[in-house]
């Protein structure tokens, strides 16, 4: 169910279900089940506040982030999948597929190479470019280099990122972060607080 046409769907389809009965004679049961069908998919609609499909959420990335993405999956494509397939048909040779740990280690190999596909696709398909070539901004956005004083005094330097590239021990941040999120829209000389698991700093 993709869009409000569905769900409008839901309802058109009910009465018809009923005339036909009278007109054709269908079974009793036959109808009461399709008809039970459609009111249980309308109460699950009804219970969820259908809205329609959700958004995908932008991945920012660096055009470096993007390409190192790209050859990821273009390699776990053409090279790693076909090695695990083969790899899983070998150990099926060897010891058949029942009680054998290899067969098995292989298939769950497979289902990460492929589970790691998809995440990519996705990542790639909804990524946005960062520009790093805006010069300085006002505004703290992503991809913006900023230099933050805590309350001792202390200084640091984060770099705001897409989730994917983030790395806290160079300095790299995700936009979703606590930290990442506190920041995004602040200008130079503005305070910000965070809630980080620790207690609150700013």
């Amino acid at each position: 169910m993709q869009d409000l046409g569905d769900v409008v769907g839901i309802t058109a389809m009910y009465r018809p279900a009923r005339v036909l009965y009278k007109a054709q004679a269908w079974d009793y049961n036959r109808v009461r089940k399709v008809v039970g069908m459609f009111h249980h998919l309308s109460g699950i609609l009804r219970s969820r506040r259908w809205r329609g499909p959700a958004m995908a959420q932008p991945n920012y990335l660096s055009r470096e982030g993007l390409e190192k993405l790209q050859a990821e999956l273009e390699y776990l494509r053409t090279v790693r999948r076909h090695d695990v397939a083969a790899s899983i048909q070998q150990s099926r040779e060897r010891g058949g597929t029942v009680s054998n740990a290899e067969y098995e280690e292989s298939k769950n190999e497979l289902a990460f190479t492929e589970g790691r596909i998809l995440t990519l696709d996705n990542l790639i398909n909804n990524a946005v470019i960062i520009d790093e070539n805006r010069g300085a901004a006002d505004i703290v956005e992503v991809g913006a280099i900023v230099t933050v004083e805590n309350q001792d005094g202390k200084n640091y330097e984060y770099t705001i990122t897409g989730s994917a590239e983030a790395d806290p021990s160079q300095g790299k941040i995700s936009n979703v972060s606590p930290i990442g999120k506190a920041l995004l829209g602040k200008r130079v000389g503005e305070i910000s607080e965070v809630n980080i698991p620790s207690g609150k700093i700013r």
